[in-house]
């Protein structure tokens, strides 16, 4: 494979090297044939449809999840941590005191720290869920990058094969060809003529499916920085959750007891 094949899909993504096998490329131009004109105008066609298949995979990846929920989540406990005011405790004066003692306020603060708090311990348990379903969606797109890897190696071989079996075609296949057509007599002329034009469009077609090949294998390999861009997002999320889950809740948490229990001193 052409190393400008692998760094056109992304300059800042390194990929690793992707060549197929050379005796997985014998095997495959042993089985092309100029006279079989139905296996040319499929040829590599399953390598390519499963290139293509793992493409709609990742798409639909992406599309069924919902990270705009998880971040919702991480803005309702900070709305609700916000919302809970250490100023109710404040004394508020002569005023404050014909309205309600600090005692009063002590106890509706510490009833609506209860509150707040245990909301946002069972948002904390959504939260949870999201990080246990990226870990998942991380795992898959692990494998998804495995295989369409696998997938461009085999698309690989079927190009190399494909362009070998022409060049051939074209140095050794197609002059005998022209050349038994040129000394016949003009019957058998005829008939070497026409099988001399049949070979010559069964090679341009070949050449066309091998730059179809070439285009779908350039697509895979664009896939595979895409793939990492997506986990690496999943992983920034899920270290943004992690966050949020064991240091500011925590946090908030501990501020709010040690103002309870100061007032209360």
């Amino acid at each position: 494979m052409a190393e400008s094949d692998l760094t056109t899909a992304s300059p800042s993504i390194a990929l690793p090297a992707l060549s197929a096998d050379a005796s997985q490329i014998a095997q495959i131009e042993s089985t092309i044939s100029l006279t079989d004109r139905a296996a040319i105008s499929v040829y590599g066609d399953k390598a390519q449809q499963a290139v293509t298949d793992f493409a709609d995979r990742i798409l639909s990846q992406v599309r069924n999840k919902d990270v705009g929920e998880a971040g919702k989540l991480l803005t309702g406990i900070l709305v609700k941590a916000k919302n809970l005011d250490p100023a109710a405790l404040k004394d508020k004066g002569f005023l404050g005191g014909l309205f309600g003692s600090l005692e009063a306020r002590l106890v509706k603060f510490r009833e609506q720290f209860q509150d707040v708090a245990g909301q946002i311990d069972r948002i904390g348990l959504q939260l949870d869920q999201h990080k246990d379903t990226l870990r998942r969606d991380i795992a898959i797109l692990d494998d998804l990058y495995a295989q369409t890897q696998q997938s461009i190696l085999k698309l690989d071989a079927y190009v190399q094969a494909g362009k070998a079996a022409t060049q051939k075609f074209r140095d050794q296949e197609l002059p005998r060809l022209q050349a038994a057509a040129t000394g016949a007599d003009a019957n058998a002329g005829a008939l070497a003529a026409q099988a001399y034009q049949d070979a010559v469009q069964a090679v341009d077609r070949l050449e066309k499916r091998v730059f179809y090949l070439q285009q779908a294998r350039q697509l895979g390999i664009q896939q595979l920085p895409q793939i990492r861009i997506i986990q690496s997002g999943d992983e920034t999320l899920i270290e943004n959750l992690q966050a949020t889950s064991n240091l500011t809740v925590p946090a908030w948490k501990q501020k709010m007891l040690i103002l309870l229990g100061l007032s209360q001193q």
